[in-house]
């Protein structure tokens, strides 16, 4: 991804994690969003992996190294445990955005609005996988 992107979309990302005591509140995932829809041609080259996957690969990393930085301080400013290592849950916080921001930006016009999206993701991270195909918890 060219660097002048990230930095911009870091920018963005920016105000959208400054200092919050919510888990997850989807505000950067929005942001992250409106940035696609922005730059909508330079991610589309960059999520389908062109110019030998490096953008790609760079783009992931950047975020998933943000991303564990994040969950480190926000389980340390609520005093909690993370029961999950905070690198592994970045990779995987971060590869499910990446493959929805790919869905996303690839329509010619979004199959659905950002904020809907960003709904969606925060009722997935909050219930999970279960609660989300429809089972009830399991008792």
């Amino acid at each position: 991804m060219p660097t002048s992107l990230l930095d911009e979309l870091a920018e963005r990302l920016r105000p959208a994690m400054a200092g919050s005591t919510v888990g997850f509140t989807g505000k950067p995932v929005l942001e992250m969003l409106r940035h696609a829809r922005d730059e909508r041609d330079s991610y589309r080259i960059v999520l389908r992996g062109e110019g030998d996957g490096k953008p790609l690969q760079m783009f992931m990393d950047t975020l998933a190294d943000a991303t564990t930085e994040e969950f480190r301080d926000r389980a340390e400013r609520n005093v909690v445990e993370p029961r999950i290592d905070p690198g592994l849950l970045a990779r995987v916080w971060v590869g499910e955005q990446i493959a929805v921001l790919r869905w996303w930006a690839e329509q010619e016009t979004p199959p659905m609005p950002a904020e809907d999206v960003v709904r969606m993701l925060l009722d997935l991270g909050l219930h999970g996988r279960y609660w989300a195909s429809g089972f009830d918890t399991p008792a």
